[in-house]
């Protein structure tokens, strides 16, 4: 028999959690280099448990739009002090550097028809940890544009994360 506890037993090919946030202007906004596409958005359950581990096995961003500029994914461990809306320059507060757990550089985009695109991280895992302190299981993404982008409507993006829950 197996005892009560937290023991992590079976899973076999991991404890996998899957996230989209679709997002978007109420209105057409033009978004230039260094500015808040995406405020910070927090990720539930990204660690099983609190102050889990884990690693990002992909990050994409599908786009309603032609686009062919990198996209930052910020991913912080906690919830950020700063305040990063969407339209904003963005600059990090010295409070949130701490909390900074990965950075992903989004900058290999694929046309999918004239006007929609999919850009994809690199392939690579990224490791990750909720933050201890807190004790959550969430993990807080924000992003940013290294070019011009305009988006139109409150659902011209959708991020998309999958995890690996240790």
């Amino acid at each position: 028999s197996t005892p009560a506890g937290e023991a992590h037993i079976g899973a076999v090919g991991g404890d996998v959690a899957k996230a989209a946030v679709t997002f978007g202007p109420t209105a057409s906004t033009t978004y230039t280099t260094g500015q808040v596409l995406l405020a910070a958005t927090e990720i539930s359950n990204a660690g099983r448990v609190a102050g889990g581990t884990g690693l990002v096995t992909s990050l994409g961003l599908a786009l309603a739009v032609a686009n062919t500029v990198q996209v930052d994914a910020i991913v912080f461990s906690s919830q950020p002090s700063g305040t990063y809306a969407a339209g904003a320059t963005f600059g990090l507060a010295a409070a949130d550097l701490a909390k900074v757990s990965k950075v992903f550089h989004l900058t290999d985009w694929t046309a999918l028809g004239t006007a929609a695109c999919w850009g994809q991280a690199p392939a690579e895992t990224r490791f990750y940890k909720c933050d201890d302190a807190t004790k959550t299981q969430s993990l807080w993404v924000l992003l940013v544009a290294r070019g011009s982008i305009t988006l139109a409507s409150a659902t011209d993006a959708t991020l998309s994360l999958r995890l690996s829950r240790n």
